[in-house]
């Protein structure tokens, strides 16, 4: 399922005053797709995300399509929310330039904002790419994305961390000269 068309209609809408996003499609390659072209009046940069939970556009990291109008670029970039602290960090990205570096480096300025998000791929919009390469660059972001969370962990005990034995609680607590019965201790830790 392409989703170059979408992009391409949401360009297109990005240049009036309309607002809707219903006729936008919600869902792409198992992600949650959000659109905006502002709230009660136009953004001066439209974007659309594509969200894994818990990450949300206002609070997460995400593959973004952010339209700088101004100067009609394109950038497909890894999101970071501005409006919250996201939950998780991008990891592997440093390779890439965030927005604020890119436009120093462009335009010899600093963006209006979303500058703490990182450049995928730029396209100048009265020069887009064939459909197959947009395709494959917002696959290849979301493959990151999406492998970036299947690679997470649960927090390993580190070496030094030891594992808890409620006897040896017990025996400290009577080392410290304090009187709980074994009941009680039993049920503080199952209660941890």
């Amino acid at each position: 399922m392409s989703y170059s068309n979408q992009i391409k209609q949401f360009l297109l809408q990005a240049k009036t005053d309309e607002l809707k996003t219903k006729h936008f499609e919600k869902n792409y390659s198992e992600l949650l797709v959000k659109v905006s072209f502002g709230q009660g009046s136009t953004a001066n940069i439209p974007w659309i995300s594509f969200l894994k939970e818990p990450n949300t556009t206002s609070k997460g990291i995400y593959p973004v399509y952010l339209y700088f109008k101004n100067i009609d670029l394109l950038i497909l970039a890894f999101g970071v929310s501005e409006t919250n602290a996201p939950i998780y960090n991008w990891i592997n990205v440093e390779k890439y330039p965030t927005i604020n570096s890119y436009f120093d480096t462009n335009f010899n300025k600093k963006p209006e904002r979303y500058g703490n998000s990182h450049v995928y791929k730029t396209y100048d919009v009265h020069d887009l790419p064939s459909d197959e390469i947009l395709e494959s660059d917002l696959q290849n972001i979301i493959t990151l994305y999406k492998l970036q969370f299947s690679e997470m962990k649960i927090a390993q005990p580190k070496e030094n961390d030891k594992e808890f034995v409620a006897s040896i609680l017990e025996k400290d607590i009577k080392f410290s000269r304090l009187q709980y019965s074994k009941k009680l201790i039993l049920r503080f830790t199952a209660s941890l």
